[in-house]
């Protein structure tokens, strides 16, 4: 039998699955395809960590972990729409999805810096 954590995430994966199905038999114009793919990414993959978070269970992942995590997820979900909808811009000669692309990687380096320092932390000699 398995744990808690992981009857939470397999739903959230089987609820992701479901969503692709759906997109895949309407088959929406581009850019709603590109909404429904980020929104299986939001539910297959923040699903379990909201639920985990929001009950304040920890299981193997303290529950400031799963709180950090989706507030990573919420910026990377927030630069993919920036590039499915935001303008085709230059700044300063470099195109947007460049710089959106940076932009993720900063967030993702931050994520990671934020883990190793909490996991550091709570586990050192006192």
């Amino acid at each position: 039998m398995g744990s808690r954590e992981d009857t939470v995430y397999g739903t959230a994966v089987v609820g992701a699955f479901a969503l692709i199905s759906i997109i895949a038999i309407v088959s929406p114009p581009d850019w709603l395809r590109g909404v429904g793919l980020l929104g299986v990414y939001a539910v297959g993959v923040g699903a379990g960590h909201f639920y985990l978070a929001r009950r304040g269970e920890a299981g193997d992942t303290a529950v400031d972990s799963h709180w950090r995590f989706l507030a990573a997820l919420g910026c990377w979900l927030t630069l993919g729409s920036f590039a499915l909808f935001g303008p085709d811009w230059q700044v300063r000669g470099l195109e947007t999805d460049v710089l959106l692309t940076v932009a993720g990687l900063i967030v993702l380096i931050t994520y990671w810096v934020l883990e190793a320092r909490d996991g550091y932390l709570a586990h050192r000699p006192s």
